[in-house]
């Protein structure tokens, strides 16, 4: 079997470079997270929520929620809470209908 073109080659190296680095953050993540072990095991008994959501969770907001009030807070914090604009208050559709009309 003959080796790939030089082109492919160094892309396949590139693939492998990457992979290692990926590897190595995943290292990272690991010792960072160990001193959260079982927050991170209780948060992923959440349905849908995996290991590597609950270590961007804690990545991003800590493990610290007294800065929060209430779960709304956090939730406006976190960008997932639904907003009304003025033009819903008002009750007009401040957005298009989905679906076909007709």
């Amino acid at each position: 079997m003959t080796p790939p073109p030089l082109p492919a080659r160094q892309q396949l190296r590139h693939i492998d470079r990457l992979d290692e680095l990926i590897e190595a953050c995943n290292v990272r993540i690991e010792e960072m997270m160990r001193p959260f072990e079982e927050k991170v095991a209780l948060l992923c008994e959440i349905t849908g929520v995996d290991k590597k959501t609950v270590q961007a969770i804690i990545a991003e907001i800590g493990v610290n929620m007294s800065r929060f009030p209430t779960d709304k807070h956090i939730a406006s914090w976190a960008g997932v809470c639904p907003r009304t604009t003025r033009a819903r208050a008002r009750g007009n559709r401040a957005d298009s209908e989905r679906g076909a009309r007709g």
